[in-house]
């Protein structure tokens, strides 16, 4: 971690970036993003920053203009209307060759909307930007840019970025991003820490209500509370923000994970601290695959216990095993004609086979195989046919008794009798 000494408030100097309004497009403007680079602002005057040290780049909304022009007149600042990349770039490139800045430590505050482009860039979103023409600033090169020492002569650097790096091809607009590229040139070695709001992939998250980012909250309000000097903890500080967004869930689907970053420290070593997800009511984190030293087990160590279902199937798999090998062993043993030679190792083969899987599983239960007593399969449950429906049963009327009527034929003295007057045989 960049390690700070107390430095001197006239060396230090700070390019404050506060954009809430993106006229461009509607729904996409931030309030409370020029209000929380106001209050950065005024951390760095009452640590006695001079004025002439502080670039303010505000965009703000209409109804925030009053409020913040009466803050800015009480800490005696200059607001610069940012209206398009231009503006932002130029007060980020020195006047000329003599009136390069010098000093000990540059602050950089961005508050905005961001994007993450291939290769892990991170995109800031300028407040020209369009659906045809996004109009943005790459973070990686705006870094490179201020190590130069024709531009910043600061030995060490610290970015504050409270932006989001949500992936941008989740993005409506298809228009590819417009990055402003920042003239080459010589590159030296500085110390820069950074410190991100968002995680890849993630959105920071705006206060509604509060009309403040929720990241900016939590550093300035650590800054204002254990800061009295230039000269921050800045280990404290990436602890802080580690434990204020630790297992906190913001809103209903935002998961927010800052990320902090040092470059460039001692010895040119390049070091980066993500937190991790979160750990409490938050997403749990990937699982990690074990080494594959770890995921044999060894053959003397009991198998594990699996619960429910899962212990059902190895109790079932080992009584299988020795079923198997027991019929193998009685199927090569018990016949006759086997003796010695080819025949005899085959069953002293299955006998040790059944040794051994005896030896395998001691504690499996032991299966009695009993027939399977054959049941006729009715004729309901045959595949083809169709169960015959059956009806209700008629209600039973009284019978009545029924009257005999007299025989055509004369009865059975007849000479002819006919069939119901005929004796039956």
């Amino acid at each position: 971690m960049v390690e700070t000494t107390a430095p001197d408030p006239a060396r230090v100097h700070a390019v404050v970036v506060g954009i809430e309004h993106f006229k461009h497009i509607e729904g996409l403007d931030l309030p409370g993003a020029a209000a929380d680079a106001m209050r950065f602002a005024r951390w760095l005057r009452m640590r006695g920053v001079p004025k002439d040290n502080i670039t303010l780049l505000l965009t703000p909304l209409k109804e925030s203009w009053q409020a913040l022009n009466e803050q800015a007149q009480q800490l005696d600042l200059t607001i610069t209307f940012a209206g398009s990349r231009d503006v932002i770039m130029n007060a980020l490139a020195p006047r000329s060759r003599e009136d390069v800045p010098e000093g000990d430590v540059l602050y950089v505050y961005w508050g905005g909307h961001g994007l993450l482009g291939r290769g892990e860039r991170r995109l800031l979103l300028c407040p020209d930007v369009t659906n045809q023409d996004p109009r943005c600033i790459d973070l990686t090169d705006l870094r490179e840019h201020l190590g130069r020492p024709d531009v910043a002569g600061y030995r060490r650097q610290m970015f504050l970025v409270d932006a989001c790096a949500t992936f941008i091809e989740n993005r409506k607009q298809v228009a590819t991003p417009a990055v402003a590229p920042f003239p080459a040139g010589q590159r030296a070695t500085v110390e820069q820490f950074m410190l991100l709001a968002a995680a890849a992939g993630q959105a920071a998250v705006q206060a509604g209500a509060a009309k403040t980012g929720v990241f900016s909250t939590a550093v300035l309000e650590w800054l204002e509370r254990h800061s009295p000097g230039l000269d921050p903890d800045l280990d404290a500080l990436v602890a802080h923000v580690k434990e204020h967004f630790a297992g906190r869930r913001l809103g209903r689907r935002h998961v927010q994970t800052p990320v902090s970053w040092v470059i460039r420290s001692f010895g040119g070593d390049t070091e980066e601290i993500a937190p991790g997800p979160a750990e409490e009511g938050g997403q749990a984190p990937a699982p990690v695959a074990a080494p594959a030293a770890e995921l044999r087990t060894p053959a003397a160590a009991a198998p594990s216990r699996p619960a429910g279902r899962g212990r059902a199937v190895v109790w079932a798999g080992a009584g299988a095993a020795v079923v198997v090998a027991a019929a193998a062993a009685v199927a090569l043993n018990g016949m006759p004609g086997r003796g010695d030679g080819a025949d005899g190792k085959a069953g002293a083969a299955g006998a040790g086979a059944s040794a051994v899987a005896s030896a395998a599983a001691p504690s499996a239960p032991r299966l009695l195989l009993r027939p399977r007593r054959a049941r006729p399969r009715s004729a309901a449950r045959r595949p083809g046919r169709v169960r015959p429906r059956r009806r209700a049963p008629r209600s039973r009327r009284p019978s009545l008794p029924r009257r005999r009527l007299p025989a055509p034929c004369g009865g059975a003295g007849a000479r002819r009798p006919c069939a119901r007057c005929r004796p039956s045989r």
